[in-house]
């Protein structure tokens, strides 16, 4: 007999939609079918009519950023794995500090085995480790952070520039580090924050010598180019030493051509963006608090981004959630000086795919599942085992309710963050219960017990390791 069935649903499969449920024995999916087709269980759940569909796998996540070192990462893993867990996500793919909060006399090996063991016994869903690589000893981590099932490695300049690389600079240092990465193999993966720094610091310049504070300032400081300058150079490095790249984050049509024109000459790039650049825009009465790296543009860029997500050449979604406070993050005077970050985006991405996506024609909830399940699954190494519904898949389940109505905002969203950029918006679609594993662990908003039993998520197909080669 098994565990646990859920009938009455429409199931999300990779083949399509279909009337029925599923069975669950062990943690692990054991059938999917029509209701009369599913075997017993000892317990069931009734789907009411609606979407069970894979769990959601937040692929950009920074976690360990607030300014109490030693703590950070605990403190904001239980609060926002709620949120993830009561929204529907199911993985975390987090960061597991910043760059500038790290102790360099730590090497990154030890700081992933450190944070692990912490998460095991802090997190409410599964999650998984992008490391940043700023350094040479970063670069010498990577067959042992490879080996323990760690397989994205994130650059940004302003982390390089943190360590001094002598002539070989910024991309002379990307170079090297993305030659070993396409020597670990696959899943091996580099991941870039795509914003060309010197043109940013030349119109940034001349911005605040003119006074302006306004959030389209910090839009026009940054302007589309520098993110397409830097995934096109991310894409040719990558298909020269043959390492799978990914830029995240992106908010501009012109980035969504580069990676048409990067993949035309074979080079192989994975595209990522987040809930904000589908919905949000520099015109929204946000001020310090819409502040993030790159910034919030127009509605010509959220139309062209749909396309994007709509026709395939946009991969993943992630929700690029960094906990934030007011104070000492946003409340400064000056915009130049506030910390960029749009807190409170823990869990949206849900809400935002299914009111800004799936009922405005955009997508499909067969879109949906690919774009934060499948497709996230198989860029960072662990499907099957997660972000699918199939016979033998980990039973992460969420059961959606299409028509469900809520307010996005500090009171129906936990999380350290003391301030939600999406703070009053009105959304249609909700987790009304999530499964980890086929143990329920939040309905209706709330979470399920008190018991954090998240487990650090290892790559579906073993790595190879360094010896092994």
């Amino acid at each position: 007999m098994e565990d646990l069935v859920i009938r009455n649903g429409w199931v999300v499969t990779p083949s399509g939609i279909l009337a029925g449920g599923l069975t669950i024995k062990g943690g692990k999916i054991t059938h999917i079918g029509s209701d009369s087709a599913l075997p017993k269980a000892e317990a069931e759940v009734d789907a009411e009519g609606n979407y069970v569909m894979p769990g959601i796998i937040d692929t950009h996540v920074h976690l360990g950023t607030a300014l109490r070192p030693g703590e950070e990462f605990i403190t904001e893993l239980r609060a926002d794995s709620e949120t993830a867990a009561i929204c529907g996500v199911t993985t975390l793919v987090t960061t597991a500090t910043y760059p500038q909060h790290e102790d360099r006399s730590v090497r990154k090996i030890d700081l992933h085995r450190e944070k692990k063991r912490e998460g095991t016994h802090n997190s409410f869903v599964d999650f998984k480790f992008t490391h940043w690589i700023y350094s040479d000893e970063d670069v010498e981590d990577l067959g042992q952070l490879f080996a323990e099932g760690c397989t994205s490695y994130k650059f940004i300049a302003q982390a390089i520039k943190l360590v001094d690389h002598g002539d070989l600079g910024q991309w002379g240092f990307m170079y090297k580090a993305l030659r070993r990465i396409a020597a670990l193999g696959t899943p091996a993966m580099a991941l870039m924050h795509c914003e060309q720094e010197q043109i940013i610091a030349f119109l940034q310049k001349e911005l605040m010598e003119q006074g302006r504070t306004d959030l389209p300032a910090w839009t026009e400081a940054r302007p589309p180019i520098t993110e397409a300058i830097d995934a096109v150079a991310l894409g040719l490095v990558g298909k020269e030493v043959g390492c799978t790249t990914c830029v995240v984050h992106i908010g501009a049509w012109q980035t969504v051509e580069a990676v048409k024109f990067l993949r035309q000459l074979g080079a192989n790039v994975v595209a990522e963006t987040t809930p904000a650049y589908l919905a949000l825009t520099k015109h929204e009465p946000l001020g310090n608090i819409g502040k993030a790296n790159p910034p919030l543009k127009d509605e010509t860029h959220i139309e062209k981004l749909w396309e994007a997500v709509s026709d395939g050449t946009i991969d993943i979604i992630g929700s690029d959630h960094s906990p934030k406070k007011l104070q000492p993050d946003k409340l400064e005077p000056s915009l130049w000086k506030a910390r960029p970050g749009l807190g409170g985006s823990n869990g949206v991405i849900l809400p935002i795919l299914i009111t800004e996506g799936v009922k405005k024609g955009r997508i499909t909830m067969e879109d949906l599942a690919r774009l934060t399940g499948e497709n996230a699954a198989r860029a960072f190494g662990i499907y099957p085992k997660k972000g699918v519904l199939a016979p033998g898949s980990d039973a992460d389940i969420i059961i959606v309710g299409l028509g469900r109505e809520w307010t996005l905002g500090l009171d129906t969203m936990k999380g350290l963050s003391d301030f939600s950029t999406w703070e009053g918006k009105r959304v249609t679609g909700r987790a009304l219960k999530t499964f980890l594993r086929g143990r329920l662990v939040a309905e209706d908003g709330v979470l399920v017990g008190e018991e954090a039993t998240g487990e650090y998520v290892e790559p579906a197909l073993r790595p190879v390791t360094s010896s092994e080669r």
